[in-house]
């Protein structure tokens, strides 16, 4: 198992965002015109990301944003298979506030 620390979260995000489960939710919210767009690295996706203590902490990009709930639920489940020694938290910061995965 990897220790937490912040390279370690910014290789997991960035493997995250060139997974092929963000491709498919980016081709399907994503515009025409970016069809088939890989990211190959993490800041395709999310804005900004912060690792404080245990808890992991994420801004999505549109159109990622759209559909937040399921993309972090995923997120949350990946990073804990990644860092299955700790018991960390996914905290998205968005327009409307917070959610804690």
């Amino acid at each position: 198992a990897l220790p937490l620390d912040e390279s370690n979260v910014a290789q997991a995000l960035t493997e995250f965002a060139q997974s092929d489960y963000t491709s498919i939710m980016y081709n399907f919210f994503g515009s025409r015109a970016d069809q088939g767009r890989r990211y190959d690295h993490w800041r395709g996706i999310f804005d900004s990301a912060w690792l404080d203590g245990r808890t992991i902490g994420v801004e999505l990009r549109p159109p990622f944003d759209e559909k937040k709930k399921a993309l972090l639920e995923r997120l949350a489940m990946y990073l804990r298979a990644r860092f299955p020694q700790e018991r960390i938290s996914i905290l998205s910061v968005h327009r409307d506030g917070q959610d804690i995965y």
